[in-house]
């Protein structure tokens, strides 16, 4: 059985100097699809998205394949180009970021994607993954579309699994609550932030968000609580409360990608029948990991399991 990340990449700009810039590729999606892999390469990981005819966009396509990702569901939109982003780091290695991808070939992948074509293929799938930002580059009816398409997939037997990652940068609150909330009832696995919360919907501590969600058909529940550690919550016969304290990094450099590959390891584990504990206990190791190197994907020989 394989994974299924629906999202976006993009070209990524990171600062060297005042004068020089790093081209890599990376986006919230596309990281995890890298660190599901990288933690067993024997997986398969799916990754969906649409890329454009610029030379960027190429270069990112051929990314993919250096990376072992299946890319057959892919839409090549020669018009399109792909989306840019720049990172800024401050001195404890936290970011910000300056975006150029409005038009971009993935914020258009549901008006020309075979919906139908993806839920034949839905037995090879084992979980479904997508994610906030997903939702906030497309317009209302990709969004709409999305959702059906994954609700079709939940149909089909597939788990849905779905990270809230919200950016306050790429759309207003009110369509973020409508649309994540849409979201949520449709996932089966959930890995929100308590910052992604407080931020949204005002949400202040672990007692809200567990208030919250207990609204919701949700089998497992990760919430990533910053200082506090990260707590998983499992529903049924056998349901069981886990908590992972934080460890801080011997030595941090830059944060992008810390959640992206605690996500890809945690759906690795869950793929691989892990207990709550070692899923989130394999996904803080491989997050504490990445944030010790620069830029979203982390150089290949690094060893992270």
């Amino acid at each position: 059985m394989s994974l299924l990340v629906i999202g976006e990449c993009m070209v990524e700009l990171r600062e060297v100097d005042e004068t020089m810039l790093v081209k890599t590729f990376a986006g919230d999606t596309y990281n995890t699809a890298v660190y599901a892999k990288r933690c067993n390469p024997e997986l398969e990981v799916h990754y969906l998205s649409a890329y454009g005819g610029d030379a960027f966009s190429l270069a990112m396509n051929k990314q993919w394949q250096q990376q072992q990702l299946n890319t057959d569901l892919c839409v090549y939109l020669p018009e399109r180009n792909t989306g840019i982003y720049n990172i800024s780091l401050d001195a404890y290695g936290e970011r910000s970021f300056s975006y150029w991808r409005k038009g971009s070939a993935a914020s258009e992948l549901m008006q020309y994607l075979d919906t139908k074509m993806v839920i034949e293929k839905s037995s090879q799938f084992k979980i479904v993954f997508f994610t906030g930002i997903t939702l906030a580059i497309m317009s209302d009816k990709g969004r709409q579309t999305l959702l059906d398409l994954i609700s079709s997939l939940k149909q089909k037997g597939c788990k849905i699994a779905f990270d809230p990652n919200y950016r306050a940068l790429l759309w207003n609150k009110q369509d973020a609550r409508n649309w994540i909330q849409k979201a949520y009832d449709i996932s089966d696995i959930i890995l929100p932030g308590l910052d992604d919360h407080q931020s949204l919907f005002g949400h202040q501590s672990l007692a809200e968000l567990l208030e919250y969600f207990s609204t919701f058909n949700v089998s497992e529940l990760v919430i990533k609580c910053g200082e506090l550690g990260v707590y998983g919550y499992t529903k049924g016969t056998h349901a069981t409360v886990e908590h992972v304290p934080f460890v801080p990094a011997k030595v941090q450099v830059d944060t992008t990608a810390a959640g992206d590959s605690f996500a890809g390891a945690y759906l690795n584990g869950a793929i691989e029948g892990m207990s709550m504990n070692d899923k989130l206990t394999l996904a803080c190791d491989v997050a504490r990991m990445v944030v010790q190197h620069p830029g979203a994907i982390i150089d290949e020989k690094i060893e992270l399991v």
